[in-house]
């Protein structure tokens, strides 16, 4: 990528200037506090650098930098700083974060400074050395720990989601096993729910129910009425479960009176 112009605007000692390169090797050169500092710094701005309100010139309440860079196509970037600190970042005109600035410029500019052509100092150059170094071995070590990283990241962004620290999680999960103590120790048993929802339904009809297998009562006492008392039992056994196999026997009994009557 080439620097085809760089616009400056009161950084530092300068007022407003602007260089375009061209092709080829450029020296900028200049005796002490002629600006050339404020140049390579304008240009770490335009890379995604720190931006200080401290570097703000007299000339005006902000600082402006901007910057045509050519490589299969055009790319302007641009940061402006204000004298609160704020510092925006503009990439092709749109707004966007300086972390984004800095993502899309890394790798097609660098500023080289004095060392900063030392791998060695750089951490991410480090690790990529031992990394390429490591044997077959090393490298499934390698990828079990970036997997154990990957579900560390993920375990702390669920906790985030969950919200509160591990103590509060931990007074969270105290609470469930104390409430699950409480429900084992209560003693329920399997089809408890529905045999108290049963008892629950003959207290609600218990006088009902008691009028209706009265009455069956008496009209089998009288033989003519063994049709209408298995009638009320069988009503009966609606709102009472128990009381099926009563009105099945019922029927049985209605079956072999209708026989002898015949």
């Amino acid at each position: 990528m080439v620097i085809d112009e760089l616009r400056v605007i009161n950084l530092g000692v300068i007022e407003d200037a602007t260089i375009e390169p061209g092709p080829g090797l450029v020296v900028v050169t200049g005796e002490t506090g002629a600006g050339k500092t404020m140049l390579l710094g304008a240009l770490r701005l335009l890379l995604g650098g720190t931006a200080r309100a401290d570097a703000i010139g007299p000339h005006g309440e902000e600082t402006r930098v901007e910057g045509r860079f050519i490589d299969e196509g055009e790319t302007v970037v641009a940061r402006r700083i204000t004298a609160s600190g704020r510092s925006r970042a503009y990439l092709d005109g749109s707004m966007v974060a300086v972390r984004q600035l800095t993502e899309h410029m890394e790798g097609r500019v660098e500023v080289v400074g004095q060392h900063d052509h030392l791998l060695i100092t750089r951490p991410g150059s480090v690790r990529a050395l031992l990394d390429n170094s490591l044997d077959s071995e090393g490298l499934e070590a390698l990828r079990d720990y970036e997997a154990a990283w990957s579900v560390m990241r993920e375990v702390e962004a669920a906790q985030r989601a969950i919200g509160g620290d591990r103590r509060a999680l931990e007074r969270e999960l105290e609470l469930v096993r104390h409430q699950s103590n409480e429900i084992e120790g209560a003693g329920f048993t399997a089809g408890e729910e529905e045999a108290l929802t049963t008892r629950s339904t003959r207290l609600r009809h218990a006088e009902e129910l008691q009028t209706e297998l009265t009455a069956a009562y008496d009209a089998v006492e009288a033989a003519e009425g063994i049709d209408d008392a298995v009638g009320r039992i069988r009503r009966a056994a609606t709102l009472d479960p128990s009381l099926e196999e009563l009105g099945e026997q019922a029927a049985g009994i209605q079956a072999q009176a209708g026989d002898l009557r015949s």
